[in-house]
């Protein structure tokens, strides 16, 4: 049988057993020669940030899964995710974040400990000072869980749209089937996008850094947390200005306040007020929410700088097409910014209206009905997913191939915090493979529960789909911070596979994309556990436990909100 590429971690480990003693010598020699905590430092790159910026302390005695992450972690993955599913179908779309999670575990895991006793049998369940590595999992429980999952979306769309009911079961285990299948992938990508250095995983730096200061000793750390706490709280007291005592400070554009709505032209240009209202140039935002959304805080400078450009390319090109009336839309009078379909005299597009008994589209329908037309900025933005997709692998195939062959080979992983891991059990590669497998079948299987949603070649097709995507983009998330949506690449091929069937190309998406941004997450928090030092099998216990909370109350939640919906339909 032919030699895997995704090798086995303890053959891995014992592989690079000499070439790790040889970094030992080279990282005590590296301490002693390094000045002091307070000095300023030249940060260069990834291997800088890992071994200057994070701690590699460790003290592998401390308890995990204790009783407060059991606790806190069942508590606030329940409540992530119940938010997380409520928001999804409201027009502002908001998420409850790992960092808020984080914080709040941080004050609640610390009152646990002071409020119950300590000695005795009290001693099982308080073990002794809440500790990062329980609180790293119970920030990995709660994120995990609070992810949104598509597969909850399409059971909603099939029941509001489509009078399909699922039933509860078969709607929670398709949940788990798209989610786990991308934790499979996640644990066969770790050679690759989790133990090497480059491996940065930028979002995670604000999270590893907050953890470490609030746990650790050291006048650097008491200082970084007072600081933390001052902005917090100056934070905290002015979201309650833009949120709801003035709304306006939201976006302020003084061209608009100068224009007081008179030119179309300047609004679309300029304006940014209100969601669909404008390219927002020149705007400026009092709002730490939409402050946030670049990124500012961990993207690395050459990864901003790219998307600076690429703003300032967008502002000319969205500009430029729409009045140029490329794709008709300032022709046909189509609103400037907007994701939906219009029909030909700019009026809202029916899509029930084509479709026919069986779900799929009806060609005599849509020749009386006509074709949809969407707007020249959403047409556009499409087109240029669709062109960063080749960008981005050209840009890996070109740069980066040999960081791809070395990895898969067995990657030598001379990180310090990679050498750190070494004292804990690895989760096996059979681990993985088995829940991969497991999701693989439950997924085709759910296919044919209640309706024929996908035939069973069209979910290998399209998982295969996913994890070319995961390893390519997953690269550059990985180094970069930056995330590419594939939803509208995956949908383009799921309507060359399965033409005229809208059913079918939402369950394509849902393994083709959904997979994918799913081992995203999860490559993100396995790498969170290496720079916290959570033993990688507790980091398992806590990913796989959120993703079944999550799948259990993100459908209890959508049930009650698809029953809502029908009593106030009623009313």
């Amino acid at each position: 049988m032919a030699h895997s590429h995704l090798t086995e971690p303890s053959k891995v480990l014992e592989r690079q057993e000499k070439d790790l003693k040889a970094f030992d010598v080279h990282s005590a020699e590296s301490v002693e020669e390094a000045p002091s905590q307070e000095s300023e430092q030249v940060i260069r790159g990834a291997g800088d940030i890992t071994n200057l910026i994070i701690s590699d302390e460790d003290n592998p005695e401390l308890p995990v899964l204790t009783f407060h992450f059991w606790v806190l972690g069942i508590g606030l993955a329940t409540f992530g995710s119940v938010l997380s599913e409520i928001y999804f179908w409201k027009p502002q779309n908001a998420m409850v974040s790992a960092l808020f999670q984080l914080i709040i575990s941080y004050m609640l895991g610390n009152a646990m400990h002071y409020a119950m006793p300590s000695t005795g049998i009290w001693r099982r369940l308080n073990p002794g000072p809440f500790n990062i590595k329980e609180h790293t999992c119970i920030t990995i429980m709660a994120s995990t869980a609070s992810v949104t999952a598509n597969a909850i979306g399409i059971v909603a769309t099939l029941d509001l749209f489509y009078g399909v009911t699922l039933s509860p079961e078969a709607a929670i285990f398709q949940t788990f089937a798209s989610q786990l299948i991308g934790y499979g992938f996640a644990g066969l990508l770790r050679t690759l996008l989790v133990w090497p250095t480059y491996a940065l995983f930028p979002n995670q730096l604000p999270s590893i850094s907050l953890l470490q200061s609030m746990h650790f000793s050291g006048l650097l750390n008491r200082k970084k947390m007072k600081y933390f706490w001052f902005v917090f709280g100056a934070i905290f007291c002015w979201e309650i200005i833009p949120t709801w005592m003035f709304p306006l400070l939201t976006a302020f554009s003084v061209i608009c306040l100068a224009d007081n709505g008179r030119s179309p032209v300047i609004r679309n240009i300029f304006g940014a007020g209100a969601s669909n209202e404008g390219l927002g140039l020149l705007s400026f935002a009092f709002d730490w929410t939409l402050i946030t959304q670049a990124y500012p805080l961990y993207w690395p400078l050459q990864t901003q700088v790219s998307s600076w450009v690429g703003l300032a390319f967008g502002y000319i090109l969205m500009g430029g097409c729409y009045y140029a009336d490329v794709f008709q839309g300032y022709s046909r009078g189509l609103p400037f910014m907007s994701t939906a379909l219009f029909t030909g005299n700019g009026s809202s597009y029916n899509q029930s209206a084509i479709l026919g008994s069986n779900h799929q589209l009806d060609p005599e329908m849509y020749a009386e009905v006509g074709p949809p037309f969407m707007t020249t900025t959403y047409a556009m933005s499409l087109l240029l997913t669709y062109a960063s997709m080749g960008a981005a692998f050209s840009h890996i195939l070109l740069w980066h191939r040999t960081e791809l062959w070395e990895a898969f080979k067995g990657f030598n992983f001379l990180n310090i915090h990679f050498r750190r891991m070494k004292v804990y059990k690895e989760v096996p590669q059979l681990w993985y493979g088995s829940l991969f497998i497991v999701s693989l079948g439950l997924a085709i299987g759910m296919a044919y529960v209640g309706m024929n949603t996908l035939p069973w070649w069209s979910v290998l097709l399209f998982t295969v789909i996913a994890f070319i995507l995961a390893v390519i983009l997953g690269f550059i998330y990985a180094v970069t911070g930056f995330q590419i949506s594939t939803g509208g690449f995956v949908q383009v091929i799921a309507a060359y596979v399965h033409p005229q069937q809208p059913i079918q190309n939402m369950y394509a998406k849902l393994y083709g994309y959904n997979t994918g941004y799913q081992t995203f997450a999860m490559l993100s928090d396995l790498k969170l556990g290496q720079y916290a030092k959570v033993p990688p099998r507790a980091t398992f216990v806590a990913q796989v436990s959120g993703t079944i909370l999550g799948a259990i109350y993100r459908r209890r939640a959508q049930s009650r909100f698809d029953k809502l919906c029908a009593i106030s339909s009623n009313i």
